[in-house]
């Protein structure tokens, strides 16, 4: 039973494979369930670091915060270029990722953006009409 599958037949084995399709081509956009999906894997891998960075921290001697520096800075760049990409799908600004800057101004700020920026993730891809000229030649 597959975990995850949308309209292309992308099952368990090709999810990652998916991604990072996504990830290395240029003008590719990612579809509203693909980014959820991704921001769920990515708050539940979250967890599991959490998780084992106490125990880590609780049971070493050994200071594991520069790798969990590295690894949650990592995370939060990948879900940057999602989102950007999740931008482009929905045929939205790019220069609306610049609202994360207002977490800087203080919780309120902070609280508003993140809402606004779910918002607007939350919108439905935008396809762009195309006319097929070959139809349009065959009905005169």
């Amino acid at each position: 039973m597959p975990i995850y599958r949308n309209k292309k037949g992308i099952a368990n084995g090709s999810l990652f494979r998916h991604y990072i399709n996504i990830l290395k081509t240029p003008n590719s956009n990612c579809s509203r369930s693909d980014y959820w999906f991704l921001l769920a894997t990515i708050v539940i891998t979250l967890l599991i670091f959490a998780v084992l960075y106490t125990i880590l921290n609780n049971y070493t001697y050994c200071d594991f915060k520069p790798l969990a520096s590295l690894m949650f800075i990592a995370i939060m760049v990948l879900d940057l270029v999602f989102q950007a990409k999740r931008l482009n799908d929905a045929s939205i600004s790019k220069w609306f990722l610049l609202l994360h800057l207002f977490r800087f101004l203080g919780l309120t700020f902070g609280v508003i953006s993140y809402i606004v920026m779910l918002a607007i993730l939350c919108l439905p891809t935008q396809e762009i009409p195309t006319t097929n000229l070959m139809n349009n030649e065959k009905e005169n």
